[in-house]
């Protein structure tokens, strides 16, 4: 099977090359970004693709005729979506990308592809988000190749990237044998928890006493 194909057969995994190129380039602020793309497409597949839109927002777009158009595209691309083969999602997905790229340059549309999580957040929208408060650590923990890599960023800052030295196998085996409530009193329980610390221990440097943390962004 050609790489090609194989893109077309996975779209869902495309996310994840994306994310591994952006890691071993060793770029930070592309692999947040990259992140963020990733969790805002999880939660419009999460919300049926994306199809809600605030009544507000729908109402103003309907007296428009060109935002009623676009949007009436949109709804129609996602139902080809949502009923379409495998292999021809990759195409569909594309061309949806593109009539979204052009909804985000208009008024109204683009607040609507922001509200229910079609843009994803970017570095220059969390001071925004975040009213311009410096107390707050925004967190990602992602998975690659097994490993748990950790993402941390002050609104207005630049992202920091930590390998937790925490494997996926790792969380799975303590939560298989001792995430119930009987096992947690078992000492060796809280033993192996002390080896899942590298989860939490880098954002001892990179966060402050009574700072908030974060992870709304999470997927």
């Amino acid at each position: 099977m050609s790489l090609k194909r194989a893109l077309v057969l996975n779209g869902s995994d495309i996310h994840n090359i994306g994310l591994e190129l952006h890691l071993l380039k060793g770029g930070v602020k592309e692999t947040w970004s990259w992140l963020q793309r990733g969790k805002a497409r999880a939660l419009m597949d999460l919300l049926g693709l994306g199809v809600i839109i605030p009544i507000r927002f729908k109402e103003e777009a309907e007296k428009d005729e060109r935002k009623r158009r676009m949007l009436r595209t949109e709804a129609d691309m996602l139902d080809e979506l949502r009923q379409c083969q495998p292999g021809e999602r990759f195409g569909l997905r594309r061309d949806l990308g593109i009539l979204r790229n052009a909804m985000a340059r208009i008024d109204g549309l683009k607040e609507i592809l922001s509200l229910r999580g079609a843009d994803a957040v970017d570095l220059e929208d969390l001071r925004g988000v975040f009213s311009g408060m410096s107390n707050v650590v925004c967190v990602d923990w992602f998975v690659s190749e097994n490993s748990v890599f950790l993402l941390s960023i002050r609104p207005g800052g630049s992202p920091n990237l930590c390998d937790t030295s925490v494997s996926v196998d790792d969380i799975t085996r303590w939560k298989r044998n001792y995430y119930t409530k009987e096992e947690l009193q078992n000492e060796k329980a809280n033993t192996w928890l002390r080896k899942l610390d590298g989860l939490v221990s880098p954002l001892a440097t990179q966060a402050d006493d009574g700072d908030q943390l974060d992870s709304r962004w999470l997927e």
